[in-house]
């Protein structure tokens, strides 16, 4: 597999995307979803800090839990997946500012026995497009199946 393969690039505003790739990190295949940015004086999409990595095995989860995102527009957790004892990936529509839209984001706990969950890394998406970024899912699923 080359290092990189782009499923697809979720257009957010004019300087802003989000990109569904496929990427090898120590052996393992990955799936990142991670918004990039268009800055003025440099022709390349750059990587941000804001997105969520997907391991293989969660990723039929991660298929199922976009499709329903896509589907909800009230303001809630729509599904959660366990990344082991410590962390989650929650696919939610949330609220910041009157302004709603979906949202992937890493939680995690300091501990295994704290019950305190505390938000990480994640990417944000405009309602209208959440359908796209199930289909990336679904195509970076079918991708790796064939392989």
């Amino acid at each position: 597999m080359p290092d990189k393969i782009v499923i697809d690039k979720i257009k957010k505003s004019a300087v802003s995307e989000v990109w569904v790739t496929l990427e090898e990190y120590q052996g393992q295949r990955l799936v990142h979803v991670r918004e990039y940015f268009h800055p003025a004086d440099n022709p390349e999409w750059l990587p941000t800090k804001k997105g969520v990595t997907i391991p293989p095995e969660l990723l039929g989860k991660a298929v199922d839990a976009a499709e329903a995102l896509a589907k909800r527009s009230a303001v809630g957790i729509v599904a959660e997946l366990d990344r082991g004892n410590r962390a989650k990936l929650c696919f939610a529509i949330a609220e910041f500012q009157r302004h709603i839209y979906g949202e992937l984001r890493i939680y995690y706990v300091e501990n295994a026995d704290s019950k305190d969950w505390k938000p990480g890394k994640g990417v944000t998406l405009p309602l209208a497009v959440l359908g796209r970024l199930a289909e990336a899912l679904h195509m970076a699923e079918d991708y790796l199946d064939s392989q």
